[in-house]
């Protein structure tokens, strides 16, 4: 996703300049070989908006799974912990307006629930790594929609210019909650991975047990 983003992000640096100069110069001031890669750029630029979205899809799929493998492990650490179901690890990615809050406080809930524990039974730790991996993806998810929309709507070289900018701002964005988002994972996988090292399963009883016969 990085690297998506990366690639997209010189290419939309590269695109707001050369719509400068169109501001600045006008159709008919450029050159054939300027006007040329205009072309060139802006059609790179589209086809790195695909493999951005690609790159997003291929990242989500494994992230809402893991996600959803994190809360159930959570709650065999702390079972009174948890604020919101478990199936909510899921469908709050997708549920219009909860999609907002609801994955953070199920990401808040399972740190906590994963932290080691401390005298007197309390778990704290700093939470850092999860509100920042949200900010900047909840920002990125403003920014994005709000300036697809003016690039959708602009007509002339400074409005798409502007447009440009704040899809841009978006994009490194983007790359700050991805590169946070790593860190979530491998912290989180760490503690949960050290937290299940001392919990005892406990085995099933039998079914004849269960009903009150005696085992043999």
């Amino acid at each position: 996703m990085v690297a998506a983003d990366l690639c997209s992000l010189a290419t939309g640096v590269r695109l707001h300049g050369l719509w400068g100069d169109v501001a600045a110069q006008g159709w008919d001031a450029l050159s054939p070989d300027s006007l040329s890669n205009f072309e060139r750029v802006e059609s790179r630029y589209s086809w790195l908006g695909v493999l951005e979205f690609s790159a997003l899809v291929a990242c989500a799929v494994p992230f809402i799974v893991w996600f959803y493998r994190v809360r159930r492990n959570a709650e065999l650490l702390a079972p009174d912990a948890h604020s919101k179901a478990r199936a909510w690890a899921v469908w709050g990615w997708f549920v219009p307006v909860v999609f907002w809050w609801f994955p953070r406080r199920i990401a808040l809930d399972s740190w906590q629930a994963s932290l080691p524990r401390t005298e007197g039974d309390q778990r704290r730790s700093s939470t850092a790594i999860v509100e920042l991996w949200w900010a900047a993806w909840l920002a990125d998810q403003v920014l994005a929609n709000v300036a697809g929309r003016m690039y959708e709507r602009a007509e002339g070289p400074g409005a798409i210019q502007n447009a440009l900018a704040l899809m841009n701002v978006s994009v490194i964005l983007d790359v700050v909650a991805a590169v946070m988002a790593a860190l979530f994972v491998h912290r989180l996988t760490r503690l949960q991975h050290d937290a299940m090292q001392g919990v005892t399963a406990t085995p099933l009883a039998a079914p004849e047990a269960v009903a009150g016969a005696p085992v043999h």
